[in-house]
């Protein structure tokens, strides 16, 4: 049987995982966003990329994270920041 400290453990670890998945998400909307024949489309993309994005950075907001986990989530924010255009939060401290 896992014990409490164990069980938040494995939490953090999945709501980590959670934060990348959906930073991950948001880069491929903005990349087809980017590769859009439509503005229409380009649009759609651009705000359901923001979208994960916010889900991830309100996930990230109650979470312990390492040093290590905080660049990781850095450089995914940093390339989302180059496919938008537009300069993003930061990861919280």
């Amino acid at each position: 049987m896992l014990d409490f400290y164990e069980l938040q453990r494995e939490h953090e670890a999945a709501k980590f995982r959670f934060v990348l998945m959906e930073l991950e998400i948001a880069i491929t909307f903005a990349q087809s966003a980017l590769n859009s024949d439509s503005e229409e489309k380009a649009a759609r993309n651009v705000t359901n990329s923001k979208r994960a994005y916010g889900a991830a950075i309100k996930f990230l907001q109650r979470s312990a994270i390492t040093p290590e986990m905080s660049k990781l989530v850095s450089d995914r924010i940093q390339r989302l920041s180059i496919l938008l255009g537009e300069k993003l939060p930061p990861t919280p401290k």
